[in-house]
């Protein structure tokens, strides 16, 4: 049997309702932090809540229904919304950005919080660099562990080729050029010789204590470097086997491991 501990909220500020929520327990409270945390410009409420405590000011929080299912709260929610108007409709002084009233409602684009925000960027900020670098190599180790386990049936996988040739069948021009632009700009050179990589071949080499081969110590042509990683961003070349290759080959005399 479902409980009846939800409720129906709303914020007030100088007399204006500026949002209408529902929830149970203490979620009427959640907004007065995630407010602080929250990117400039993605949510009105947000950018509004956030001024208000920022300026020394609290708002009115008040409790309209209580006792309610979810069902019910739902519903009541959806009501308030319609009585007050919202502003983003040009009926109201409500900043909710969302329809009230839906069950789990999932956000899309730029109303997603994390629109525009890399996962490894909000480790950064929250934990630090040396800890999102550590963090984000186990996700990437769990998530092709993870991968590596799912299997497609032979329908899904027909379901799937099919639906990939049909958008290449109607893309347009226009489409492949962002397409193309957009994979340009994400694998760009400066990014790809970036500090982060750097880190990474950093957290490498103490993970295994020297022993993974990217960080054996080389001698190239007279110049003494920390790891094949190190080699191969210096010669610009696409991965560590070119450098493996010269070290290998008596082409390259003048390339060799440091202990050679």
């Amino acid at each position: 049997m479902e409980e009846n501990n939800y409720y129906v909220y709303v914020y007030y500020y100088k007399g204006d309702a500026i949002y209408v929520g529902k929830g149970k327990y203490d979620r009427y409270k959640v907004h007065l932090k995630r407010c602080l945390k929250s990117k400039p410009g993605t949510n009105p409420f947000y950018d509004k809540l956030s001024k208000i405590i920022n300026g020394g000011e609290n708002p009115i929080i008040k409790i309209l229904y209580d006792n309610l299912s979810n069902d019910d709260a739902l519903l009541l929610e959806r009501k308030t919304e319609l009585e007050i108007g919202t502003k983003k409709d040009k009926t109201g002084t409500l900043l909710n950005i969302l329809e009230c009233g839906l069950k789990n409602p999932i956000l899309y684009g730029k109303l997603n919080p994390m629109y525009g925000i890399s996962l490894y960027s909000k480790w950064t900020e929250k934990y630090g660099i040396e800890k999102a670098d550590e963090m984000m190599m186990s996700y990437k180790s769990k998530m092709k562990i993870s991968s590596s386990n799912k299997t497609h049936s032979k329908t899904t996988k027909s379901l799937m080729s099919e639906s990939r040739k049909e958008w290449h069948r109607n893309k347009s021009e226009d489409v492949e050029l962002k397409r193309a632009n957009k994979i340009k700009e994400s694998w760009d050179d400066e990014k790809r010789r970036s500090s982060t990589s750097l880190r990474m071949s950093e957290v490498n080499k103490n993970n295994t204590r020297g022993n993974h081969p990217k960080s054996v110590k080389c001698e190239i042509e007279g110049v003494i470097y920390n790891s094949l990683k190190d080699v191969q961003l210096k010669y610009n070349f696409k991965n560590h086997n070119s450098v493996n290759y010269r070290l290998n080959s008596d082409k390259f005399p003048e390339w060799k491991t440091f202990n050679d």
